[in-house]
């Protein structure tokens, strides 16, 4: 599974707009009240008829008071929004991938960019999958941490035996299985013993 430290996490909460964040999923706030800080507005998580969904500025925060009933940060507000776990929407947001039109939520659909090109024989797409994984190393750092402590921290001698890192990040960049794509691609890899049955990556990161 891949790691987040609190520092990173406080740093993206900190660094996320709310505001425009809520506002990318098809709806518009207005200011409640003269303090400009609460604001307010339809909720695209239902069907909203009467404005609903309150969010402060300040605090960072959002709470429906319609049928959501429910409330929290910005990583609350997209594993809401597009249906996804806590470590998917913290990659989401880390990549600037929120956000839908018309207030349409994505369920269906990555919207991380795809590392995988499903036309390529099964040995190509194993180099693919290693390749990614090997960039994943470059920016894990306590993988690279690991690696110093095991005596392997020469930069060389990790491009020479193509060592990876593999932080449970690349299922949330494969098409979902109720895409067809996306179902072809996953029974791919599971055959390939890339993927367990169950969708999740065989391999995970030793730190």
């Amino acid at each position: 599974m891949a790691r987040f430290s609190e520092e990173q996490l406080r740093k993206l909460k900190d660094e996320t707009d709310i505001v425009a964040l809520i506002e990318s999923y098809g709806t518009k706030l207005k200011e409640r009240g003269s303090g400009g800080d609460e604001l307010i507005g339809l909720c695209p998580l239902h069907d909203d008829k009467n404005p609903s969904l309150v969010v402060n500025r300040k605090k960072r925060v959002w709470n429906c008071l319609g049928a959501c009933q429910c409330g929290g940060d910005v990583f609350q507000w997209v594993m809401k929004a597009d249906d996804v776990g806590f470590r998917h929407a913290v990659e989401l947001l880390s990549n600037g991938a929120t956000g839908s039109s018309g207030g349409t939520k994505f369920t269906t659909q990555r919207r991380l960019e795809c590392p995988l090109d499903s036309s390529l024989s099964d040995g190509q797409l194993l180099q693919q999958i290693s390749h990614y994984y090997q960039s994943r190393l470059e920016v894990n750092i306590d993988a690279q941490e690991y690696l110093t402590r095991r005596g392997i921290g020469l930069a060389e001698a990790i491009t020479t035996f193509g060592i990876g890192c593999c932080d449970r990040s690349l299922g949330l960049r494969i098409p979902n299985s109720a895409v067809k794509a996306g179902k072809e691609l996953r029974n791919r890899l599971i055959e390939l013993g890339v993927l367990r049955s169950t969708g999740h990556e065989q391999f995970r990161a030793a730190v």
